[in-house]
C-alpha cells in the first residue's frame, strides 16, 4: 500500500467511524441505554480510530506485512462499530415499540368517549360513593400524573345539562394510574346535578363514557422542595393523584403540605388514606384540615381557607423555583384563593389570596 492509497483508506475509515459513532449514539439515547453504550463505543473507537487517525505515520515506514496487519485490525475495529450500531439501531426500535406498546395498554382514548361497565358501588359517606369501573384484563386507565378524564352518559334521554344535551364532567379517579383492571371514582351527590344524580342511580353491569387522559400538571419526582395543595370537597382527587406518586416513590423527597377545606368533618374525603401516609413519613407530608362549620371538640382548624391559614401552612413563596402551588375545589374557593382559570387551558392571572401573600404565576397551578 502507498502513502496516497493509505491516506485514501484512513479518510474512509475515519468517514465511516463518525458517521458509525453518531449512529450508535443517538440510537443508544434513544434506547435508554445511557453510559454503558458510551462505554462500548468508547472502547471500539480506541481499537480502530487510533490505526485509522495518528497512525498513518507510524504505518508508512512499516512492511505491507505490518500494514495488512494494521487494515486487518481496522476493518475489524470498524466491523465491531458498526454491529454496535445496527444493535443499538434495533434495540432503540424495540424501545419504541415498547413504548408504543405501553401507551396503547391504556384502556382511555383522548381522541372519543369509551363505554367501560360498572363493576361495583360502594357507599362512602351521607352523599359519596365509590364506583368501580371495570378496564379490560390486564390493561390500566393510560393517565398520567397529573391528568384527568371526562364523562358522559351513555342512556339518551337522561343525564341532560340545562341544554338538553348530555352532561360532561371532568374528574380524576382515585386509584393509582398504574392500576390494572379497574379505576375507582369518589362521587359526591349534589342536588339538582345532572350527571352526579345519572352516576348515582346507574347499577353494576351499566355503562358510562369515558374519554381521556386530558393532561394536566406533567409532574417530575424532586422537582421542588415543598408543594402546597389547596382543596375544597371533592377537588381533593387531582391532589391525591399526586400524594400517592410521591408517596409510592422512595426517591420523591419533596415535602407536601396539604390544605383540606370541607364544610363538616363528615364531608373529608380519603380521611383515613391521609392518616395512614402521614403517620408513615410525618418529616415529608402534613396534612391540615379546615372545617367551616365545626362539631364539638373539633381541635382543627375552622372556618374557610384565607389568607391567614395559607401564609401559616404553606412554604414560603421566596423560595421561587423550589415552591409550587396546587388549587382545586368549588370555584369561589379558587377565584378568592388564586383567581379562576380563564380556560381549561389557560390558567389566567394570578389573584386572591396567593398573589396578596407574593406568590408569583409560575408558582401557582389552578386544577
Amino acid at each position: 500500500m502507498n502513502r496516497i492509497a493509505f491516506s485514501t483508506a484512513r479518510t474512509a475509515a475515519k468517514s465511516s467511524l463518525h458517521s458509525a459513532s453518531k449512529r450508535y449514539a443517538s440510537s443508544n439515547a434513544a434506547a435508554g441505554q445511557g453510559a454503558a453504550a458510551s462505554s462500548n463505543l468508547a472502547t471500539y473507537l480506541l481499537g480502530a480510530g487510533v490505526i485509522g487517525a495518528g497512525g498513518y505515520y507510524y504505518l508508512q515506514k512499516q512492511s505491507p506485512q505490518t500494514i495488512q496487519k494494521a487494515e486487518q485490525k481496522l476493518d475489524q475495529g470498524l466491523a465491531k462499530v458498526s454491529q454496535a450500531a445496527q444493535g443499538a439501531a434495533a434495540g432503540a426500535g424495540q424501545a419504541a415499540s415498547a413504548a408504543a406498546a405501553g401507551a396503547a395498554s391504556g384502556a382511555l382514548d383522548p381522541t372519543k368517549f369509551v363505554n367501560f361497565k360498572l363493576k361495583a358501588v360502594e357507599p362512602y359517606n351521607h352523599n359519596t360513593s365509590r364506583f368501580i369501573f371495570e378496564l379490560p384484563e390486564g390493561q390500566d386507565s393510560g393517565l398520567t400524573v397529573a391528568s384527568a378524564l371526562l364523562m358522559k352518559p351513555v342512556v339518551e334521554g337522561k343525564g341532560l345539562d340545562g341544554k338538553g344535551k348530555p352532561a360532561i364532567r371532568p374528574y380524576t379517579p382515585v386509584t393509582m394510574p398504574s392500576e390494572k383492571g379497574h379505576m375507582d371514582f369518589l362521587i359526591k351527590k349534589y342536588p339538582g346535578g345532572a350527571l352526579t344524580t345519572y352516576i348515582h342511580e346507574m347499577k353494576p353491569g351499566e355503562e358510562l363514557a369515558f374519554k381521556g387522559p386530558l393532561p394536566k400538571h406533567q409532574w417530575k419526582a424532586n422537582e421542588f422542595e415543598h408543594v402546597g395543595l389547596i382543596a375544597g370537597g371533592t377537588g381533593i382527587t387531582p391532589m391525591y393523584q399526586l400524594i400517592q406518586a410521591i408517596d409510592a416513590n422512595p426517591q420523591d423527597k419533596t415535602k407536601v403540605t396539604l390544605l383540606f377545606s370541607n364544610v363538616t368533618e363528615k364531608d373529608i374525603l380519603l380521611k383515613e388514606a391521609f392518616d395512614d401516609i402521614v403517620s408513615r413519613k410525618p418529616e415529608q407530608f402534613k396534612v391540615q384540615h379546615v372545617i367551616e362549620k365545626p362539631g364539638k371538640g373539633w381541635k382543627g382548624l375552622s372556618g374557610f381557607v384565607g389568607h391567614d391559614e395559607l401564609a401559616q401552612n404553606l412554604p414560603l413563596p421566596g423560595l421561587a423555583e423550589k415552591v409550587k402551588i396546587f388549587v382545586c375545589g368549588p370555584p369561589p374557593m379558587v377565584e378568592a384563593i388564586s383567581g379562576g382559570k380563564t380556560s381549561p387551558k389557560d390558567q389566567g392571572p394570578l389573584k386572591g389570596y396567593l398573589a396578596d401573600i407574593g406568590y408569583s404565576p409560575s408558582q401557582v397551578y389552578k386544577f
